[in-house]
């Protein structure tokens, strides 16, 4: 057979035409062959470690080179460049769900942050929760949707309708399998979604709630809820069972609870009256209970968190103002600023070292402080159109907050 030397005049003739030939030059002559197009095939495993690997990349070039040149120390493998073992460590880092490197073995803050557009939505987005490789979120708008997103990949988004009795989808949080949200409207109810089936959620109706639940944690396996009555109530729940387990009038004066954090032993409730009291129920006897008035004029703590020692509140101010109390004695008062800008708190949580809060301030802001002395350690502002942060998850190594904007958006920032 005869064999051209140029076929279809491709002497010179090199790479793809119409996706459906390929030219390429040869040794000893050139030619023309037909290749299908391959197809990338991706699965939520590849997206993972590829999405994994996309945010270490971006972290090495938010570093500046002085960071740089921290990994080219004490490399393990000669062949191995600074950018891989930056990559080797923080990819395990990840794994293990702790805070990413700087430099190696550091261990501290990169305090570096991006934001991911929430597909098909536009306003509000009032709560956020994270288990495993997921983040959890609602969205008002155009429709009330739950939204679940790939850590890794933000960008990959499913959409769950709520049961049809759902008017305004507040806050939520993870027990067990199970992420319950409550209503917010005349009679809350609670939606509740097995994290396994999204697609059938359940719903609780409001008419044992008087006249809406305020606050809600979660310690693992249970719920508990605090509702606004006279005296108000604190529920426990099993989800999806929301028969209660417990429930107590809780012998208080302070009547508008707001915001509720838990540790083993006991549930911490801050509240909105002037001046704004703190409620201590023991967990296992919830008519243990000690209220405690924060200082005159300090009036809605519309946060709480606690850690191994102390416990944490705020209330709206120009700026904000923020109090610290010791567990054991709630008393014993320390009282603090957060930076100008800073008002509306809207949601805290702390470890031993530092405390969290974001602001529903325009621009949103996020803003880290010590224990020790309540001192501003620094903050996040929020890009611009981004008008306040309503929640914040947290994973062991992202912070995961729901911000406001014309276009929804969640930011992911380093701790």
């Amino acid at each position: 057979m005869a064999k051209l030397k140029g076929p279809l005049f491709s002497v010179n003739a090199h790479g793809r035409l119409a996706d459906a030939l390929t030219y390429s030059h040869r040794k000893t002559v050139n030619a023309t062959r037909y290749q299908r197009k391959q197809t990338d095939y991706t699965n939520l495993a590849r997206r993972k470690q590829r999405g994994w690997w996309s945010t270490l990349c971006w972290l090495w070039r938010s570093l500046s080179t002085y960071y740089h040149n921290k990994w080219s120390v004490n490399i393990p493998y000669p062949s191995m460049t600074k950018f891989n073992y930056f990559i080797k460590q923080n990819l395990e880092q990840i794994e293990a769900h702790d805070p990413l490197n700087y430099q190696p073995n550091a261990g501290f803050c990169f305090d570096i942050s991006r934001s991911h557009k929430v597909k098909n939505s536009g306003y509000v987005i009032p709560t956020i929760s994270e288990k495993g490789d997921w983040i959890y979120f609602v969205s008002w708008n155009p429709v009330d949707k739950l939204y679940k997103a790939l850590k890794a990949d933000p960008s990959y988004q499913e959409t769950y309708d709520f049961p049809a009795q759902v008017t305004v989808p507040t806050r939520g949080v993870i027990t067990g399998n199970y992420l319950s949200i409550v209503d917010y409207k005349a009679e809350s109810g609670v939606a509740c979604f097995d994290l396994n089936n999204l697609s059938n959620p359940t719903y609780m109706p409001g008419n044992i709630f008087t006249p809406y639940i305020r606050a809600i944690a979660a310690d693992g396996e249970y719920l508990w809820a605090c509702a606004q009555t006279n005296p108000p109530l604190l529920y426990k729940f099993k989800p999806p069972d929301f028969t209660p387990i417990l429930m107590s009038a809780l012998n208080t004066s302070a009547l508008q609870p707001y915001a509720m954090a838990i540790d083993d032993t006991h549930i911490y409730i801050s509240t909105g009256e002037n001046p704004a009291n703190i409620i201590k129920v023991n967990k296992s006897n919830i008519t243990d209970i000690t209220t405690q008035s924060l200082p005159v004029g300090y009036q809605i703590a519309s946060v709480i968190a606690v850690n191994d020692t102390y416990v944490f509140t705020a209330v709206s101010g120009a700026p904000s103002k923020l109090v610290r109390m010791p567990k054991t004695d709630l008393s014993t008062q320390s009282t603090g600023y957060f930076p100008s800008g800073s008002y509306s708190p809207t949601h805290m949580i702390a470890d031993n070292r530092y405390f969290w809060t974001c602001f529903d301030s325009d621009p949103g802001t996020f803003v880290r402080s010590w224990c020790t002395n309540l001192s501003f350690h620094n903050q996040l502002t929020a890009e611009t159109g981004i008008s306040g942060i309503k929640e914040i998850a947290f994973d062991g190594t992202f912070f995961w907050l729901a911000a406001l904007s014309a276009e929804s958006k969640i930011l992911q920032v380093c701790k």
